[in-house]
């Protein structure tokens, strides 16, 4: 059986931090191969007007109908606003509509950035647009990853997302009080925690009114067995339920071709003209023309410009959302050499080798590597820790490039 990484780090029985080290990749990432993933939408059942894995569900309403027997036999304080009886008050969220919602920030991002800086009259053409777009997006993507790949693993992309949890409360996870006095000190959470555990789920440490499913768990497997999915037992974590998920890369270029034409077309709607200044020679004044942008022609800028000139502008993105820093050489090599996959192989090879090239699971803070490191350091000030970061970069970097 292959155990991969899928099964969260164990830091106390039933209780989990989804915030650190892999855990932050919980259900969206298959460390075996890089991919990262979305579930199907039609092995996804409804629960109380919310959406979760059928599996899930079926887990659930056992756990649900144990809580109702506790009730009978007392074992439960009913006056408990939460932990009393359970309810499903949040479940699957869609992250097509979670990247929908981006794309339209960005859209009003870009249109500050570009008004801000008062770059429309040096936008004669669409290589113009897409230079002060690429300037834009690498300047951001730290903080705003456009892809969506990249996105789907950013931390404020919910792990509701993964179809693998659902909520019973509705609380503020920002502030911490309620947490301990409704949830951990209450008197039925070690009840609440038991059925967790035994109908095979374990609570979320930093948002304990959600529970997310562990598929290591050996109690999940009876529902693992009985899910529309097909369900391999030779493995643990999505890799065991690969039918039941759609890779989140899969077409991920064309959409970032698709959008930034998209764009464009907004920006020469919103400026048709532009002025334009001719410098005047010896004893000859300058001159300054309105000029009128021509309509943009969305086909043939699909046709004009291929995937192949795409690729680089990609690897490009895909390594700034990653923070990890690569210089001009090593971003060339990755462009080169996804070009030529492209080629001689297909698209979907090309993109899973720039997925593996750029994305970084380890050189982020909360994960392992970075926790170590300041196990070891002394004395840290902010200036250490993002020296600490900085050095765990390039070693993620540098173990990234063997010969290909």
């Amino acid at each position: 059986m292959s155990k991969g990484r899928e099964r969260p780090v164990i830091s106390q029985i039933g209780v989990e931090d989804f915030n650190k080290y892999s855990n932050m990749f919980y259900g969206k990432y298959i460390f075996e191969s890089g991919t990262i993933l979305k579930p199907k939408k039609e092995f996804l059942v409804e629960r109380n007007g919310f959406y979760m894995f059928d599996f899930v569900a079926l887990a659930l309403d056992d756990m649900l109908s144990n809580y109702e027997n506790g009730i009978r036999r007392r074992k439960i304080k009913i006056d408990d606003r939460y932990l009393s009886k359970p309810k499903v008050q949040a479940g699957y969220l869609d992250f097509e509509s979670y990247h929908s919602s981006l794309r339209s920030k960005f859209r009003a991002l870009i249109s500050t950035y570009i008004s801000g800086k008062n770059l429309a009259p040096s936008i004669e053409s669409f290589d113009d647009f897409v230079s002060v777009f690429l300037e834009y997006v690498l300047e951001a993507s730290s903080r705003l990853p456009l892809t969506r790949s990249s996105f789907m693993m950013a931390k404020d992309v919910s792990i509701l997302t993964t179809g693998l949890a659902i909520q019973i409360g509705d609380r503020d996870a920002s502030i911490d009080q309620p947490k301990i006095d409704e949830f951990y000190n209450s008197p039925n959470f070690e009840y609440f925690r038991n059925s967790v555990i035994n109908y095979g789920f374990l609570i979320d440490k930093n948002v304990p009114w959600r529970i997310v499913a562990d598929l290591g768990s050996p109690q999940i497997k009876k529902y693992l067995e009985r899910s529309q999915i097909p369900y391999d037992d030779r493995f643990i974590g999505p890799l065991s339920l690969l039918l039941g998920y759609d890779q989140v890369a899969s077409g991920e270029l064309e959409i970032i071709k698709d959008f930034i034409i998209d764009l464009y077309s907004d920006f020469v709607t919103r400026n048709q003209f532009y002025r334009k200044t001719t410098l005047g020679g010896l004893e000859c004044e300058s001159t300054t023309n309105l000029i009128r942008r021509a309509p943009v022609d969305v086909p043939r800028l699909q046709a004009d410009y291929p995937l192949s000139y795409w690729m680089p502008i990609y690897v490009r993105m895909k390594f700034g959302e990653s923070n990890l820093n690569a210089d001009e050489a090593t971003l060339n090599f990755v462009s080169s050499n996804a070009l030529q996959i492209m080629e001689q192989k297909d698209m979907a090879s090309a993109i899973s080798y720039v997925q593996r090239k750029t994305f970084n699971t380890t050189a982020l803070e909360g994960s392992l590597a970075y926790e170590s490191r300041k196990l070891d350091a002394k004395d840290l000030t902010d200036m250490s820790l993002g020296d600490i970061l900085e050095e765990v970069q390039k070693e993620t970097l540098f173990q990234k490039f063997e010969l290909f």
